[in-house]
C-alpha cells in the first residue's frame, strides 16, 4: 500500500495520525492480511521504471509532489509538494465555465460529468503553446471561435482557450492567478538543494508519475 509524502518537519501532508492506524487496523481485522507494508508511490514508480536513482514527479487529483529517489530510497527531507493538481484544474474550469460560458451552478454530481466531459473532449497539453496560442487566437479573430457541445445539447461559446490553457496549468500556475512556480522550477529546486553527488544521478533519470491526474 502506499503512504502520503512527509513534509521536512515530519508532519504527514494529507492524512492524519489516526489514519494510518485506521488502515492498518483494517488490514489485519477485516482482510485478515498475514503482512502490512507501506512505502510512497514516488518510490514504486522507480521500481516500475527500473531505475534505482531519479527524480520523480508524481501529479494526482490532489497534489503534485516531486521526490528524489537514491539506491530506491526516498530523500524526504528533499521533496516538494504543492497544490496544483487535478483539483485544482477542476475548481478553475468550473469557476470559468460558469462566470465565462453563462452556466449555472449545478449539484457537485452533474459538475463533475460537465468537467469530465469538458476536459475529454477539450484540454490538451501542446508541445509548443505559444504556438497553439496563437493559432487559436488567429481562428478567434477570423471568426471561426470555439464552442462547446454539453451534454443537454446546448452549445456555448468559450471566449478564452480554457482547454489549452487546463493543459498548460501544471507548468504555469500564474494561470489560475497563483504566484508560484511550475513542475519545471519544483524539480530544479529539489536537485539543487541535493549534495553535488546526487544531481547528476537524478537529472538523468525524471520517470513521471501521473496518478488520477485530470479524474
Amino acid at each position: 500500500m502506499t503512504e502520503p509524502l512527509y513534509a521536512s518537519n515530519g508532519q504527514r501532508y494529507q492524512n492524519s495520525k489516526r489514519s494510518p492506524q485506521r488502515q492498518l487496523s483494517h488490514v489485519f481485522e477485516s482482510l485478515s492480511a498475514p503482512a502490512y507494508y507501506t512505502t510512497l508511490p514516488a518510490l514504486l514508480s522507480t521500481y516500475a521504471a527500473n531505475l534505482p536513482t531519479a527524480l520523480v514527479i508524481d501529479s494526482g487529483f490532489a497534489g503534485t509532489a516531486t521526490v528524489p529517489i537514491y539506491e530506491h530510497t526516498p530523500i524526504r527531507c528533499r521533496a516538494r509538494r504543492n497544490e496544483i493538481s487535478g483539483q485544482a484544474i477542476d475548481d478553475w474550469l468550473q469557476l470559468a465555465l460558469v462566470r465565462e460560458a453563462g452556466l449555472e451552478q449545478q449539484s457537485t454530481n452533474v459538475w463533475e460529468d460537465v468537467i469530465r466531459l469538458f476536459k475529454f473532449e477539450r484540454c490538451l497539453v501542446a508541445g509548443d503553446f505559444e504556438k497553439e496560442l496563437k493559432e487559436w487566437t488567429r481562428r478567434e479573430e477570423a471568426g471561426e471561435g470555439e464552442t462547446w457541445e454539453l451534454p443537454d445539447g446546448r452549445r456555448v461559446r468559450l471566449d478564452r482557450p480554457l482547454g489549452l490553457w487546463a493543459g498548460e496549468v501544471l507548468l504555469n500556475p500564474g494561470i489560475l492567478g497563483l504566484d508560484t512556480g511550475g513542475l519545471q522550477h519544483d524539480a530544479f529546486n529539489v536537485v539543487r538543494r541535493c549534495d553535488k553527488a546526487l544531481r547528476e544521478g537524478l537529472l538523468e533519470g525524471i520517470p513521471c508519475l501521473l496518478v488520477s491526474a485530470t479524474d
